[in-house]
């Protein structure tokens, strides 16, 4: 029996789903109703101002921002609104230089976490890897 709890207590490590350089996270919402205003209400929520948006075309992009108060280095973030899922992609800018958002990119794990919360406050995620 406690082999049995043990195994059931370490399943999550077991079933972690990102990989290194996954770059994109999809959200799926259980309410799909809407998905472009959720996006908007949680970024006003969190104090985001909004680059560029167009609901028609489904995406929304964030200005440069701090994750957390008092960094120097800024992330933004892309909203695309697919059917009943929103795609999620990042980057940030660390010494004057571009770079995207990844996991396991250790330059800048805040970027990553910080986009994975943000993306859990809209629903259930699964991760992977945009090529260019």
């Amino acid at each position: 029996m406690k082999y049995l709890i043990f195994h059931l207590l370490m399943l999550p490590l077991f079933s972690f789903s990102q990989e290194k350089d996954d770059n994109q996270i999809t959200i799926n919402p259980s309410d799909t109703v809407g998905l472009y205003n959720k996006v908007l209400t949680l970024l006003k929520a969190e104090k985001i101002s909004i680059l560029t948006s167009n609901e028609k075309e489904g995406y929304i992009v964030t200005k440069p921002h701090p994750p957390k108060p008092k960094y120097n280095t800024l992330v933004w973030y892309q909203f695309f609104v697919r059917g009943n899922n929103i795609v999620l992609r990042g980057g940030y800018h660390h010494k004057l230089m571009p770079y995207e958002i990844k996991f396991g990119d250790r330059s800048f794990e805040l970027a990553w976490e910080a986009m994975d919360t943000l993306a859990k406050m809209l629903g259930p995620v699964s991760y992977s890897r945009k090529t260019k």
